[in-house]
């Protein structure tokens, strides 16, 4: 598991793999660090804690096993994102939506996300309204204009995550699947 994890990781932060091995102080090279993340090769002890300690985090995190399954949707964007820069935000919104849901598991155990119009087909702006005033009924929103989306939908699991990227883009959608 360490493979998904140490990728992950590095790419949330921003590194590539000669900024993380120059990180860990030169204890691995890049072509090192590049089999671990294709499950080539595994660490040592020593390097594992290196690894972790410059990617900071516990060493045990790198072992473990996602809580979550994360599926990218799509981008509303006003340019188009690099590669690199949409893979460290998917990483990114991966690590912060897992530990998410493990705090809601344990917090509030068998709430799950309830969003009552999520097979709805919405083409036109009366399929939006229909889809607003069930919402709203749904959830009790009454009909007063909503002053804090973002309460609401956290309120109702929904999560949202705001990231910094460099780019222009507006909004990504992501589902835990």
């Amino acid at each position: 598991m360490i493979s998904a994890r140490l990728k992950q990781l590095r790419l949330a932060q921003g590194l590539s793999l000669e900024a993380l091995a120059a990180e860990m102080g030169g204890i691995v090279t890049k072509q090192a660090l590049s089999k671990y993340e294709q499950d080539k090769a595994q660490p040592s002890r020593e390097v594992l804690n290196k690894l972790a300690a410059a990617l900071n985090v516990n060493a045990t995190y790198l072992w473990s096993e996602p809580g979550v399954e994360v599926g990218f949707f799509g981008y509303r964007k006003k340019t188009r994102l690099t590669k690199k820069e949409q893979e460290r935000i998917q990483s990114i919104v991966r690590q912060a939506l897992e530990e998410r849901v493990r705090l809601q598991d344990i917090l509030q155990p068998g709430n799950g996300v309830d969003i009552p119009v999520q097979g709805l087909v919405v083409k036109t702006l009366n399929d939006a309204e229909h889809a607003a005033e069930e919402l709203r009924e749904r959830w009790n929103l009454g009909l007063d204009p909503i002053a804090n989306v973002t309460t609401i939908l956290e309120t109702h699991h929904v999560h949202v995550i705001e990231v910094k990227a460099s780019g222009n883009y507006s909004a990504a959608r992501y589902g835990i699947l």
